[in-house]
């Protein structure tokens, strides 16, 4: 495996950053935000692609990317968990 990808959504609503936004936050945001993170063992997490909607400043789309990354990495952290758990399944089966 090469590595993994994951997607986060921010919204922006009144310059509140909402991380995992539901529907009707997103209809009432602002702007809105998703990213797409890399993660694997050899390199650290990157962004590969991110995708906007609205109207934004420069400062608030880098704060966005922030709490983006920080996710992605609780994400990855889940992710590496639950494939741990299932080989060890597997193994003993």
């Amino acid at each position: 495996m090469n590595g993994m990808f994951c997607g986060i959504t921010i919204a922006v609503s009144q310059g509140n950053l909402i991380l995992d936004p539901v529907g009707a936050q997103c209809s009432s945001a602002d702007t809105i935000y998703t990213f797409a993170f890399h993660s694997s063992e050899n390199e650290s997490t990157r962004m590969v692609a991110c995708d906007t909607d609205g109207v934004f400043d420069y400062s608030t789309f880098e704060a966005a990317r922030a709490l983006a990354k920080q996710a992605s990495t609780d994400v990855f952290v889940f992710y590496r968990e639950i494939l741990q758990r299932k080989l060890s399944v597997d193994i003993w089966k």
